[in-house]
């Protein structure tokens, strides 16, 4: 009767020590955004960390939010070199002989891609007349006969298309 009494006991005690990670855990993802730091920080293996997330809900968004709140943290840094820069020292013989800020334009590139896509993507879109989508055509059934009346066709400015080439012969 009296081990189970500190069964009992122990479980309750261990219930909010083993909540307890998450509040330390979450800080540091917040600040880091590494589930691998905030785990060491937190005292708690990864599985567990997963597991946790993976069976509460709120502690999942929670989660989240954190990861959110570390991107900022990021951009509000890449914000913050590309257009205050950073400060580096010129070294001549092992001396410091000037002082130099410097700026990123490959954050502030990168900073418009993210913020302006459809201006600074490096992607291209491709499209057929007018917008619409792009008409192809299986020509694998075709004969070299065809496809060069094709692309005679194409040279003169007419499209030609393999059902025609097939009646123009």
């Amino acid at each position: 009767m009296a081990n189970s009494k500190d069964n009992k006991r122990a479980k309750r005690t261990r219930e909010p020590q083993a909540r307890n990670w998450r509040k330390r855990f979450l800080a540091v993802l917040r600040e880091r955004g590494i589930v691998r730091a905030a785990c060491e920080q937190a005292g708690v293996n990864r599985a567990a960390a997963y597991r946790a997330r993976q069976e509460d809900a709120a502690f999942a968004e929670q989660w989240d939010l954190a990861i959110e709140d570390a991107v900022d943290l990021l951009e509000a840094e890449a914000w913050r070199r590309a257009f205050d820069g950073v400060t580096r020292r010129v070294y001549w013989k092992g001396e410091c002989i000037d002082v130099i800020q410097e700026y990123s334009d490959r954050l502030m590139m990168l900073l418009l891609k993210g913020r302006r896509p459809s201006i600074f993507r490096d992607n291209v879109s491709v499209t057929g007349p007018d917008g619409g989508p792009i008409e192809t055509r299986d020509v694998t059934g075709i004969s070299d006969a065809e496809l060069e009346h094709i692309a005679a066709g194409r040279r003169k400015g007419t499209a030609a298309t393999p059902a025609r080439a097939a009646t123009a012969d």
